[in-house]
């Protein structure tokens, strides 16, 4: 996920990219290969990082958790800039990369707290919510997790939500504007949690994507009792 509002850190490493892999019909996961340095400084899921190749620069969510020793996923779709270059160079070609940055997810006071979790994503949001989930999962918890996309072939990192699914995540996927032989959830992320929760007095909501779905999102959480520091964004 491009986050290009974000203001720049200072420091650049190299980095190398090791994998790519198509996702969607619009992007690719790659994986860059980060010295340790910068791989211990990632510390809170949703952080992001500056990219930099070929004379450009932007800000990309890390998609992985915190505690991978050398490598970092980050989703890219072509926007041009660094988003074309970090897609058509290639492999093993040297990125420059800073530390970690952000806020991220402040997940301690939610993972301590032990009320239900929910998180909310639409499109490439998906990738910045996914290092959340999994943070959440290596802490022995689980989160209802709704993601959402306009069409099938929008659908991303449809393996890796089953293997939170396999970890115990109730995982919707919801289609904005299905076919009619969609059997699934349809409409918006946002109200498909407001159909399934009716009181989240006792809950977290983590959510990431466009900022139409996390304002409606909020004021839907909060006719639903949860409090406003209780529904978390990675930045």
């Amino acid at each position: 996920m491009n986050l290009c509002a974000m203001p720049a850190p200072p420091t650049q490493h190299p980095a190398r990219v090791v994998a790519r892999h198509p996702e969607g019909l619009r992007g690719q996961r790659i994986t860059l290969a980060v010295p340790p340095a910068v791989a211990a400084a990632y510390t809170v899921p949703g952080q992001y990082c500056e990219l930099g190749v070929g004379g450009e620069t932007g800000y990309f969510a890390i998609a992985g958790a915190p505690g991978a020793p050398d490598a970092f996923e980050f989703y890219v779709q072509d926007n041009g800039g660094s988003s074309a270059a970090l897609l058509r160079g290639p492999l093993g070609a040297t990125v420059h990369i800073s530390l970690p940055a952000g806020a991220g997810y402040a997940l301690d006071a939610a993972l301590a707290h032990g009320g239900p979790l929910y998180a909310l994503a639409t499109g490439s949001g998906w990738y910045g919510l996914r290092s959340a989930l999994w943070a959440i999962a290596e802490a022995g918890r689980t989160a209802t997790t709704y993601v959402g996309f306009r069409h099938p072939p929008d659908a991303l990192d449809t393996p890796g939500q089953q293997q939170l699914r396999d970890r115990g995540f109730a995982i919707h996927l919801c289609l904005s504007r299905p076919p009619d032989a969609w059997t699934a959830r349809r409409g918006h992320v946002q109200r498909a949690l407001d159909a399934d929760a009716p009181d989240l007095t006792d809950a977290w909501v983590l959510g990431c994507g466009q900022p139409e779905m996390l304002i409606a999102a909020r004021q839907i959480c909060a006719r639903r009792g949860l409090a406003p520091d209780r529904f978390l964004t990675n930045y």
